[in-house]
């Protein structure tokens, strides 16, 4: 399978790692209920329990996370490359869905 058809963020295993994407979300001010959506890139490298991903907002601003710690990945400079991150782009309801089948129940 090539980098490009990987999906890692499917392999996450974590509860809490979705919830604190969502939290991240919400802490740039992009939660569940603005109309202006932010949306999360997952990094496409690494085995997937935890991928680094990289939170878009309507400015074009980008925020980079270290995924396993949650934490700015304040060496990546601005953005990280974007040939490591999926093509896919999730809003903060795509994140929830995510969660919500990870525990079995039915997305939004």
């Amino acid at each position: 399978m090539s980098k490009d058809e990987r999906v890692p963020w499917k392999d996450v295993a974590d509860q809490k790692y979705f919830k604190k994407v969502m939290q991240n979300m919400v802490d740039l001010g992009f939660g569940p209920s603005k109309t202006e959506l932010a949306y999360v890139r997952f990094g496409l490298t690494g085995i997937g329990h935890a991928p680094n991903y990289q939170i878009e907002v309507p400015d074009s601003t980008k925020h980079c996370f270290r995924g396993m710690g949650h934490g700015k990945a304040t060496d990546a400079g601005d953005e990280f490359a974007p040939h490591n991150l999926s093509a896919e782009r999730f809003t903060y309801v795509g994140v929830q869905n995510m969660l919500a089948q990870l525990l079995g129940q039915k997305g939004i």
